[in-house]
């Protein structure tokens, strides 16, 4: 990678593609039974149909060309090799996930994601795996109360940094529960959703590589490679699917990450995070999607295992990804 960046200025007409695709297909579309939808990674209230399976695939993409929101920084007049060791830019990878329903008011959730991002003078690649229980408490409306869930998960991301910062995995294991809220009204499905995370972060750097980051002029002798550590997180948000008759269903999702961490009282502590997909039912059985996800500072909370304290100021600076892929149900009657 050039040591050079420029920054980036996206052509506004991909911020309108989505809205052009879907004026197309609602005037092409053909009439498709949407049954129960899907919930892809989607944080919904109600489960799938007992014995449904759903596997997604989706490509996943950040480059100058998409680069919307100027997450691709440029290079600073003046600023250190060192800093420029932990900038993110360009990324790509894919993600494949499914849901199964094991009972009526229970769905299992299984996710992994592959991520190869150019961080600075080198690459890195993350691998995390999501697993989760979705368990319905009411999925039928009495009165006025709301449709419940509690999901029960744990994920864990491992990270292989350039061997000149490290030549040890940089990983994090992370249980959580969340309970999610839901009502229908017509189309629209709202979830509010409360999420409370504890993860362990396994991480340290090369000991060189570690004195030159404490000591740039190399007079200090001994410096801190262990950069392991425990931190909490709490996320809430609301996502909102809209259907639209025989032809798509959107969501659109706002979520705001809280860290609660010890020994950074200075440095960024949460995060905004927004969603937006589109799914376009082909047929009952294959649906074809695409949408984006903006991190307003970078994957802060979102990856625990690439933040520590000589990373943290890369970490103040936005990030907009892009995906694009498919869902296939089965077990539809």
């Amino acid at each position: 990678m050039t040591s050079g960046r420029r920054r980036y200025r996206a052509n506004p007409i991909y911020s309108l593609f989505p809205i052009l695709l879907l004026l197309l297909h609602i005037k092409t579309a053909f009439a498709i039974d949407m049954g129960d939808s899907l919930i892809r990674d989607y944080p919904v209230s109600l489960p799938i149909p007992k014995h449904r399976l759903e596997i997604s695939l989706d490509y996943l993409r950040i480059d100058n060309t998409l680069d919307v929101f100027d997450a691709i920084e440029p290079e600073k007049s003046g600023e250190s090799s060192i800093s420029r060791d932990f900038e993110m830019s360009d990324m790509s990878g894919f993600r494949a996930f499914a849901n199964f329903g094991l009972f009526e008011k229970t769905t299992l959730h299984a996710q992994f994601i592959q991520r190869d991002i150019e961080y600075g003078r080198d690459d890195l690649s993350v691998r995390s795996l999501d697993f989760a229980v979705k368990q319905n408490i009411n999925n039928r409306r009495y009165g006025n109360l709301p449709y419940l869930s509690i999901d029960a998960g744990f994920r864990s991301n491992t990270a292989e940094p350039p061997d000149f910062i490290s030549t040890h995995e940089w990983k994090d294991q992370t249980p959580y529960a969340r309970l999610v809220i839901g009502a229908i009204a017509g189309d629209f499905y709202p979830n509010l959703f409360f999420e409370y995370g504890y993860a362990t972060i396994d991480s340290e750097l090369n000991p060189e590589y570690a004195e030159k980051l404490n000591d740039p002029s190399g007079n200090r002798e001994e410096a801190s490679t262990d950069t392991s550590r425990h931190e909490s997180s709490f996320r809430t948000g609301l996502c909102i699917l809209v259907r639209f008759p025989y032809t798509a269903m959107s969501r659109i999702e706002y979520r705001y990450l809280k860290l609660f961490r010890d020994g950074f009282e200075n440095e960024p502590d949460d995060n905004h995070i927004f969603k937006f997909d589109m799914n376009f039912f082909i047929t009952e059985r294959i649906i074809f999607n695409f949408g984006n996800i903006y991190y307003h500072r970078q994957f802060n909370g979102v990856i625990p295992a690439i933040f520590s304290e000589y990373t943290q100021n890369s970490f103040d600076q936005n990030y907009f990804r892009f995906h694009i892929g498919f869902t296939v149900l089965f077990g539809i009657d």
